[in-house]
């Protein structure tokens, strides 16, 4: 009797045991609830940001926060799913002036990019980007082509097929005289965001680096996209003095021109 009251008894613990663990995952998927609304994702992400911000890089655990809280951002940034949540979400942040993390939108709205500081420990990259783009009554989340970078615009331009081609414009700060520039053009297909090979030497990409000895006359000379896109004026500063070369869009791909002096930028 004793041996049979205690296979009775492991029996029902087993099953008490198995309810009590499946219960509990149940509830950890519950506690995952994503914003809904566009204000709701730009309150989140600015308190994850925060978060990220005032973690103490001194800590012994300070490597897996920065991980973790990097991955709860992903997860918010991919949750957006349908058009009408990424125009939210894009109202929601232009009323705020200051965010920890930067967002740029297409003219069509088609395109998006978030572009933040990660604060991951080395060899980690110190940006990160995804991408979000239109296709059908669906937004979908991307990786981009390239070194992560602070994408700042995006401009528009159409081929001579009738084809949206997306100029993404991106910049970063390598120190007080010295900027890194990145420009790369995308198109929506049926594969997804692809690059489309337009810039010179058939590559769908510029990357460079502009350097000067004064911090005045690097915010003087910097890279300028013109008319929508259509025209990109890029800089080359020597000792003696500066150049430009002038990127024009003719329909199929864009040629280059050099321009002497102050006159190229008027």
């Amino acid at each position: 009797m004793k041996a049979k009251y205690f296979i009775v008894r492991g029996t029902v613990l087993l099953i008490l045991g198995t309810f009590f663990i499946f219960s509990n995952c149940k509830n950890q998927r519950k506690q995952t609830i994503y914003p809904k609304h566009g204000q709701q994702i730009i309150d989140s992400l600015d308190s994850l940001f925060e978060q990220l911000e005032l973690l103490n890089s001194n800590s012994i655990d300070y490597p897996e926060s920065a991980v973790s809280t990097n991955e709860k951002i992903r997860k918010v940034v991919e949750h957006i799913r349908t058009p009408k949540l990424l125009k939210e979400m894009l109202t929601s942040y232009q009323n705020k002036k200051e965010h920890n993390f930067g967002l740029v939108d297409s003219p069509d709205k088609k395109v998006a990019v978030v572009s933040w500081q990660t604060r991951l420990p080395k060899p980690k990259s110190k940006v990160k980007n995804i991408a979000l783009y239109a296709k059908g009554d669906k937004i979908i989340p991307t990786s981009l082509y390239g070194e992560p970078i602070h994408y700042t615009e995006i401009h528009t331009i159409e081929s001579k097929k009738k084809d949206t081609i997306y100029i993404l414009v991106g910049k970063d700060e390598l120190s007080k005289t010295s900027c890194q520039f990145s420009i790369y053009a995308y198109s929506i297909t049926k594969a997804g965001l692809e690059g489309t090979y337009i810039f010179p030497k058939k590559q769908n990409y510029l990357e460079f680096e502009v350097g000067t000895t004064s911090l005045n006359s690097l915010e003087h000379h910097h890279l300028m996209v013109e008319q929508n896109g259509m025209r990109i004026i890029l800089p080359s500063i020597t000792k003696s003095t500066t150049s430009y070369d002038m990127l024009s869009f003719n329909g199929e791909k864009y040629v280059s021109e050099q321009i002497k002096g102050p006159e190229a930028v008027k």
